[in-house]
C-alpha cells in the first residue's frame, strides 16, 4: 500500500467513528478488529442515513473515507502480526 496514514488520522477517524465516549490509546487501535469497525460503521450509518435526516453528501463522503482508513491501518496492523486472513 502506498498511501501511508498517520497515527493522528487513525484516532481523528476512530473519533469520528466511536465517539467521544471510547477511550482512544494505541492498545485501543491494536485491540480493534476489522469486523469491530465494520459493525460500528455499519450501526453509524443507519442512524445518520440520509434517508432519515436530509442528505449531506460531503458528510457521507468523510465518514466513508474515515471508514477507508480505519480499515486500512487495521490491513497493516494485522498483516505486521501476520493476522490478516489470506486468500484461497
Amino acid at each position: 500500500m502506498a498511501d501511508s496514514i498517520s497515527e493522528e488520522q487513525i484516532f481523528n477517524a476512530c473519533r469520528v467513528l466511536f465517539g467521544p465516549d471510547v477511550r482512544l490509546t494505541r492498545e485501543f487501535l491494536n485491540y480493534l478488529q476489522p469486523a469491530g469497525a465494520k459493525s460500528e460503521y455499519r450501526r453509524r450509518a443507519k442512524r445518520l442515513h440520509p434517508d432519515l435526516h436530509g442528505h449531506d453528501p460531503s458528510l457521507q463522503r468523510r465518514q466513508a473515507e474515515l471508514f477507508r482508513e480505519l480499515v486500512r491501518h487495521n490491513a497493516r496492523v494485522l498483516a505486521r502480526e501476520k493476522r490478516w486472513p489470506r486468500s484461497a
